[in-house]
């Protein structure tokens, strides 16, 4: 048990020095950051416009108020955007591989997936994190969500970062699968756009897809029916559920990731 616990502040002290370094050099370039941060505010608000006029043209999308629609696209891009912020390095594989940079990873007293994840952070999604909170902000007086469902509304983002966390790491390990170079993570963006809109529109394949395999209903509509809920106690146990469901979700794409390197033939081999 006292080994366990060393290891776990052992890894949260790496985790907080790798947090460290990324924010320190996020300050270091304040210049190229905040150009970044106003081009992408700006290309986020262009696209809240171009959607709000096609939302203007309909009440409702499969018994969905525009209102809610929006919170469920806020909420999405916010999720979407912390996994970004803290996890986007989990898309770069292919780049590590290549470049025959992934050896260094080995030859560490460290996690070969721990230091991929914390090998830097993506600044540019600070400014895709300002443009969601806005547009959460904005459209949550106007849904049935009561005001104290949302204290619920942080631990559901950690669900939903951690399960595009997953998707991301799942989506990587093919790289080792199939002993390539592709760009399969990547297809965690693209999926990552189909949280936009209720789970309930979607065939009923699809939907069996969204929420065992790739669970993007779990990180997006699930959050807003638990945000609905008539019972705090109900909404609570819900939340505790489905952040149980996303940790699981996490460590087990982790275990698939870790068994799948023992495939990796190193360059110098």
């Amino acid at each position: 048990m006292i080994s366990l616990l060393r290891e776990v502040r052992h890894s949260f002290c790496v985790f907080a020095a790798y947090l460290r370094i990324g924010f320190r050099s996020i300050a270091y370039n304040t210049g190229d950051f905040s150009v970044g941060i106003v081009t992408i505010v700006f290309e986020n608000a262009l696209s809240l416009v171009l959607l709000s006029f096609v939302y203007m043209r309909v009440d409702r999308v499969a018994g969905w108020p525009i209102h809610d629609l929006l919170f469920l696209y806020a909420f999405n891009s916010l999720g979407v955007s912390l996994w970004s912020f803290f996890f986007i390095n989990t898309i770069t594989l292919p780049y590590y591989l290549r470049n025959g940079e992934f050896d260094r990873f080995l030859v560490r007293p460290l996690a070969p997936l721990a230091q991929i994840l914390l090998d830097g952070l993506d600044e540019d999604s600070i400014g895709d994190i300002v443009v969601s909170v806005a547009l959460l902000s904005i459209t949550v007086p106007h849904t049935s969500i009561s005001k104290s469902r949302l204290v619920l509304i942080a631990p559901l983002l950690i669900c939903s970062c951690l399960i595009y966390a997953g998707m991301s790491i799942l989506l990587s390990s093919l790289n080792f699968a199939f002993q390539s170079n592709a760009n399969y993570a990547n297809i965690t963006m693209r999926l990552s756009s189909y949280g936009n809109y209720p789970l309930r529109i979607f065939p009923v394949g699809l939907r069996v897809v969204f929420t065992a395999v790739f669970p993007i209903g779990l990180a997006s509509s699930v959050p807003f029916h638990i945000l609905n809920l008539v019972s705090m106690k109900t909404a609570i146990l819900w939340t505790a559920g489905l952040l149980a469901i996303a940790v699981a979700y996490f460590f087990m794409t982790m275990a698939i990731w870790n068994r799948l390197l023992r495939r990796y033939a190193s360059v110098g081999s």
